[in-house]
Order: C-alpha cells, then sequence, then structure tokens
C-alpha cells in the first residue's frame, strides 16, 4: 500500500530556483496551503450560439500559479522568509544613538530598526508532498504578506505567492531535517 500523505502529513520545502528535488534543504511546517495552477484558454471564436470551445480555433494560453501558504512562523522560519518577502537582505537602517539591535549606543535605551524593501524580490521553488504525487512549484514570488496576532494565540503568517510552473514529480520527497 502507498503512503499518502494529507493534512498534518503533508511535507513541504523552500529552495533555490533550480534546485533539483533530491537537494532541497529544510522542511517547513506548514498549516494550510492552496497552490494551484491555473491556465487561461485562448479561443478566436466569436459567437456561435453554444458555449463550447471548437478545439481546432482553442489553444492552452499561459500559466499561472498562484495560492496561499499560512504558517505559524517561529524566529528560524521568519529569518528564512523575510528576505523573500522583502527582498535580498541588507542590514537594517536604525535610528540615530542606536545599535542594529535597538539598543542605545553604549548603554541601554530604546531604537528602531528599519526594514527596507529591496527593488525586486528572490524568486525561489517550493516542494509540496501531496502524497504519491509531489509538486515543485518554479519561479515563486511573494505577492502578499499578512501578519496577524492575537493575545493568547499564536502569530500567523500567511504568503500570497505566485509562480510560472509547476511540476509533478514521483521522485521520492528528500529526508529534511526540520527547520
Amino acid at each position: 500500500m502507498s503512503e499518502y500523505f494529507s493534512g498534518i502529513h503533508a511535507r513541504l520545502a523552500l529552495a533555490a530556483v533550480g534546485t533539483p528535488v533530491s537537494e532541497f534543504p529544510t522542511a517547513m511546517e506548514f498549516v494550510r496551503e492552496s497552490l494551484v495552477r491555473e491556465r487561461e484558454w485562448l479561443s478566436t471564436a466569436g459567437l456561435r450560439g453554444t458555449r463550447g470551445l471548437p478545439a481546432d480555433r482553442s489553444r492552452p494560453g499561459p500559466s499561472l500559479v498562484r495560492g496561499e501558504l499560512v504558517v505559524h512562523p517561529t524566529a528560524s522560519l521568519l529569518a528564512q522568509l523575510w528576505p523573500l518577502i522583502l527582498g535580498e537582505p541588507t542590514a537594517p537602517a536604525t535610528s540615530p544613538g542606536t545599535t542594529p539591535s535597538g539598543g542605545a549606543a553604549g548603554g541601554p535605551g530604546t531604537g528602531t530598526a528599519t526594514l527596507r524593501p529591496a527593488e525586486q524580490l528572490p524568486a525561489f521553488d517550493l516542494l509540496l508532498d501531496r502524497g504519491p504525487r509531489r509538486f515543485v512549484y518554479r519561479h515563486c514570488l511573494v505577492d502578499r504578506a499578512v501578519l496577524r496576532g492575537r493575545a493568547g494565540q499564536l502569530l500567523e503568517l500567511q504568503l500570497d505567492l505566485l509562480g510560472r510552473e509547476e511540476e509533478v514529480t514521483t521522485e521520492a520527497f528528500p529526508q529534511l531535517t526540520p527547520g
């Protein structure tokens, strides 16, 4: 009997664009995901009195991967995701008289660290194991990130993702260490 992973058994990993399935570095815990490839059909047919698409006048158009990924982030996961959300990591700008950690230079105090978004976001690949079929979503970008929190609840990060390609692979999911 084949092993089927769904719900809490599904697995997910992120890596740089072009990474082979066997070399994805770390697994990532997630709450839910809804990634799917959407394809537009192009048709030159005008009004014909039917809703069907004529095969000789239709063809598949461009496809796009989109969906959301929701996680309860840890500090290490946020460190991995911030560059994908804001762009390549750069030293944070600090207010005058403070250190990058927010403390006053030379003693205790308060300061603010400002994160500056980059001009371009880095693309990444996402490997998702949904059971007997594994999906690799290539050239993904973070379209929107929403961070939610309430007193007494876990912090939640919702990432709306856009990607170029969806590959279905039967290659075994790599043995990953939790990130």
